[in-house]
């Protein structure tokens, strides 16, 4: 098993970075009926709960209580380019799509982002390593996207993280609220998941990614 350290980072970090250029779309999941009531071009300030999460940290007594708690200044949204990174990062753990509330969010950018790439040797560069994305402690996770979030002398004021998610290995993307006048100001559609326009897109995700649908289309 590989040792991730937490950060600081032992080595002098050499870190990489990859734009998203203007035009690209990015492809989002959301359920609007969920407690955050989650909308598209949202960021969600409750945390930390998620890999790259970059809420303060809660404190032991706070764990103990609770999952997570607001923070007015750090919120974060994650997306990636395709149907099938989102799928498999929504229902991997289980392999079963459920269609229920959910919305598929395109965000087709007019400005670029600049990201932090942790893929592959990316990691390495920039001080940890490439399981990063994929570690089953979050707490770890989390606290070096604190440190590549803070330490902007190193690391350059990225709007988030481009990393391989843990699924499939596809290209996903952690946005820091850095971030949000760019997705705001992106041409964004939405539809349901189980619109039967994009039936195609999910049934071949599911069948590459030995996965299963729940319910019908309706």
């Amino acid at each position: 098993m590989v040792l991730i350290l937490p950060p600081p980072p032992t080595v002098t970090p050499h870190p990489q970075h990859e734009t998203v250029e203007t035009q690209t779309a990015l492809v989002r999941i959301f359920n609007p009926a969920s407690r955050y009531k989650t909308q598209a071009s949202t960021y969600r300030y409750f945390g930390p709960l998620l890999r790259f999460d970059h809420h303060q940290p809660l404190t032991k007594e706070e764990a103990a209580k609770f999952k997570g708690k607001e923070d007015p200044n750090r919120g974060i949204t994650y997306w990636g380019f395709t149907l099938s990174c989102c799928l498999v990062e929504l229902f991997g753990d289980t392999k079963i799509v459920e269609f229920k509330d959910y919305e598929v969010a395109i965000a087709t950018l007019e400005q670029p982002l600049l990201l932090l790439d942790i893929r592959d040797q990316g990691a390495m560069a920039a001080g940890s390593v490439a399981a990063l994305g994929s570690v089953a402690d979050r707490l770890v996770s989390q606290a070096w996207s604190r440190y590549f979030y803070l330490e902007t002398d190193i690391y350059q004021k990225v709007d988030g993280i481009l990393y391989s998610n843990a699924h499939n290995g596809e290209k996903a993307i952690a946005l820091y609220e850095r971030s949000e006048p760019i997705i705001l100001n992106a041409k964004i559609q939405t539809r349901p998941l189980k619109d039967r326009s994009i039936r195609h897109l999910i049934d071949a995700a599911v069948a590459e990614n030995n996965m299963n649908c729940f319910e019908p289309y309706s």
